[in-house]
């Protein structure tokens, strides 16, 4: 074989490799083996129960991305289940790097929902609207899982005008599951107004991977809550060595806004 042939031979090889490393980064949710169960309690009638059915299908690329349709229906508390899902104009896509994205046909916008390559102390931003803190990030086997995989968790509260977090609109992230308020959709419309919402399971060819039998609590985490350390992190999440922090500015303490003026 010729030094040529040799080389050509070495970057077939190689290439789809490195094309295999990039994709196993973060388990993916896009996989359409996999189906989620929605809770929705509403404010009008509080006591009456909606249930929805989450999955995706096919194979549609949008921004150089690629995205699955989102298949879903809904049924209210003692009716039948749906046989047949509808899609509704909502696509789910992930990056390589842990960004979950939506993209919407009513208004043709490419939201990013989630981002699992988040760190603990980083600020995660909502359309530039709403501001969420990193509270806690752990690698956690679920207690109800089938498969018992070590999975990527990120807890988030929502950043109050006076730079306190909220205790009911907070959230957790689950790597190849979701967002435990909102499943597959993230942080888009979180919540129903006076009412929440709440991923009760999800599966993967009936294995069961996250499941939840609680239908009144409404802040649901599957992690530890943060202790106060008393460290200070930047608004990147980096820990800051230099205590106090000196210079003028934002900074994260004990999942609170600390300002130096």
């Amino acid at each position: 074989m010729t030094m040529k042939k040799y080389l050509l031979s070495l970057i077939f090889i190689v290439t789809p490799l490195l094309a295999s490393a990039q994709e196993s980064l973060y388990e993916s949710l896009v996989n359409e083996e996999k189906t989620w169960t929605m809770l929705s309690v509403g404010s009008t009638y509080p006591t009456s129960y909606w249930h929805q059915i989450y999955e995706l299908k096919g194979d549609t690329l949008i921004d150089n991305l690629h995205f699955k349709k989102l298949y879903t229906e809904t049924w209210l508390e003692g009716n039948a289940v749906p046989e047949a899902l509808e899609f509704k104009g909502i696509y789910i896509g992930q990056d390589n790097k842990g960004g979950v994205y939506l993209y919407n046909t009513c208004d043709k916008k490419t939201r990013k929902t989630m981002d699992f390559s988040l760190k603990e102390g980083d600020i995660y931003s909502q359309e530039e609207e709403h501001e969420y803190l990193v509270m806690s990030v752990s690698d956690t086997i679920l207690e109800n899982s089938t498969d018992k995989k070590v999975r990527r968790c990120l807890r988030l509260g929502w950043i109050l005008s006076d730079n306190s977090i909220s205790t009911e609109l907070r959230d957790t992230w689950i790597e190849g599951v979701g967002s435990l308020t909102n499943g597959l959709t993230g942080m888009y419309e979180l919540g129903l107004p006076g009412g929440f919402n709440k991923l009760m399971k999800c599966t993967q060819q009936n294995a069961t991977i996250y499941e939840n039998k609680d239908e009144t609590t409404l802040i649901n985490t599957v992690e530890r809550q943060p202790e106060k350390n008393d460290k200070f992190f930047d608004l990147q999440g980096r820990q800051l060595t230099t205590l106090p922090p000196m210079q003028r500015g934002f900074y994260i303490r004990n999942g609170k806004k600390y300002v130096v003026k």
